[in-house]
């Protein structure tokens, strides 16, 4: 989030609710008025460094399996018998989730404000009809964490913190269910998704040692989601499963607790298209899957708090989860 004076009040003390409390320098450049003069960061620790290449490299596996999945399990043979003729009518499972969690903020010339990045952990279930041609299915899921913070204050300081995230997640799709040969099922689908989650940025320093207090904000997202995944049963015992997707904006907003608990400031959000993909693999009761999960906000209009005005520059989140569950089918 970003503040800056309201009427012109310029290089007042304040204690600002992401991150410093010192004096705020604004400045008005030539090619842009009114806006921040901006001091490249010569050593951003996320740009270009380990963190975004680790993110692209599960991102590259993910879309690679999507992709040859079919191309690899195609060739394989089936013996007589080895197929069930029917599929079972229900599919729940339930299991733990690890999470490499990214988020990023923009200011408008793609200046990369902060970048947030670390492990979160957590927990969901999924429950599908698949028997019939018209089927549904719905999940939801929790998780929480700390991951690092590496960015600036509102004035362009750099300084680090810890970030704790807290937040829950579900889904409900219908689905299409469509089987062309033995053994494979192809399953377009669409339906609604909603994310809500907690994010609270511990107090710390720059520094100089200058104090810079922490902030709590409150965000919650509503999206479509249309998609079409394929799911290869080997046998009995053993299947494959692969998807891929795209979010569609509804609604997202976000309330940050600038002047405290009782007085949030409330930001509408403008979503963007935000693709996922996710493949996975089950052997008897056992299931693992990956999957890949995003979010794009544009920036948001200003909106006035008290003395300043506060936006919410445009920001990015890029997950990429391991999940180990037990199925059950009925």
């Amino acid at each position: 989030m970003i503040k800056w004076p309201n009427k012109g009040r310029r290089n007042r003390q304040k204690t600002f609710g992401g991150f410093f409390r010192t004096e705020l320098s604004f400045r008005k450049n030539t090619a842009k008025q009114g806006k921040f003069f901006l001091r490249e960061n010569q050593k951003s620790i996320m740009d270009g460094g380990a963190g975004k290449a680790l993110n692209m490299l599960f991102l590259r596996i993910i879309l690679l399996i999507v992709a040859l999945g079919p191309l690899i399990t195609w060739p394989l043979p089936l013996r007589a018998g080895q197929v069930p003729d029917h599929l079972p009518a229900y599919r729940v499972d339930a299991g733990m989730e690890l999470i490499r969690f990214n988020w990023s903020e923009y200011l408008d010339d793609d200046f990369e404000l902060l970048t947030e990045t670390g492990w979160l952990v957590g927990m969901s279930y999924d429950l599908e009809s698949t028997a019939e041609r018209l089927g549904w299915r719905h999940g939801a899921g929790l998780f929480f964490g700390r991951v690092d913070y590496d960015g600036h204050t509102w004035s362009l300081i750099p300084v680090n913190t810890d970030v704790w995230y807290v937040g829950a997640q579900g889904y409900m799709d219908a689905t299409f269910n469509f089987r062309p040969a033995s053994g494979w099922t192809l399953q377009p689908f669409a339906g609604l998704g909603g994310k809500t989650w907690l994010r609270m940025l511990d107090d710390t320093r720059t520094a100089d040692g200058v104090p810079v207090k922490g902030l709590e904000e409150w965000w919650w997202s509503v999206h479509g989601r249309v998609g079409a995944g394929a799911h290869y049963r080997f046998s009995h015992k053993m299947s494959v499963f692969a998807e891929a997707g795209m979010k569609l904006p509804l609604h997202a907003q976000n309330n940050a607790y600038v002047n405290g608990r009782d007085a949030p400031v409330r930001i509408l959000q403008y979503q963007a298209r935000s693709p996922f993909a996710m493949c996975g693999l089950r052997y008897r009761a056992m299931l693992m899957k990956l999957t890949y999960e995003s979010q794009r906000f544009d920036r948001s209009d200003a909106v006035a708090s008290g003395s300043y005005i506060l936006y919410q520059p445009r920001s990015k989140e890029d997950t990429f989860c391991l999940r180990a569950s037990w199925a059950i089918d009925f």
